[in-house]
């Protein structure tokens, strides 16, 4: 049997035994090409997981979820370091006196700004009163350490002066149950 060779074969085999060399030349870039599609392919499939949890809880991921109450905290935080606390679990007492100060007072005002754009005015009243308030500080305090989920513990002691027995008032941090 003798083997014929048409036209028509031997350029069909040229151009398999070219694209066998454009196959192993760019390798790479086929392997590449690969791994990108298998890459689209798991995001494709993990989007699609996450459009049926939507669609299953009625409700969008919000990465943004905690983004205001962590803003909160570090306003308060911010507050109540000025203040003297180190922090949200210090268990020191503060005295009223450095609590409600003018320097203490000029700081809040000029943080009103801030403290409005995440805290509401109708839940921290002593906000949209500013100076009105006779212990404005201590009260704006208190209402900001609330909404957080935090209160002021008031403990009172006698005080002795010019051999006259007054009362003076200090507080701390406590977090609410």
């Amino acid at each position: 049997m003798s083997i014929h060779s048409s036209p028509e074969k031997e350029e069909h085999e040229n151009d398999k035994n070219e694209s066998n060399t454009i196959l192993n030349s760019d390798s790479n870039e086929y392997e590449e090409n690969i791994i990108i599609n298998e890459v689209s392919e798991v995001s494709e499939v993990s989007e699609v997981s996450e459009v049926s949890e939507v669609k299953k809880s009625g409700k969008f991921p919000n990465k943004y979820e905690n983004y205001i109450i962590d803003k909160k905290k570090e306003l308060v935080l911010d507050l109540i370091n000025f203040i003297g606390y180190a922090s949200f679990s210090d268990t020191a007492y503060i005295k009223f006196t450095d609590i409600q100060n003018e320097r203490i007072s000029i700081y809040i005002n000029n943080m009103l700004d801030a403290l409005k754009t995440v805290f509401k005015t109708y839940s921290i009243r002593s906000m949209a009163r500013k100076n009105k308030d006779k212990r404005f500080c201590l009260n704006i305090l208190r209402q900001l350490l609330q909404d957080i989920g935090y209160t002021l513990k008031m403990k009172t002691y006698p005080l002795i002066r010019n051999n006259i027995i007054t009362s003076s008032t200090k507080y701390r941090i406590i977090k609410k149950n």
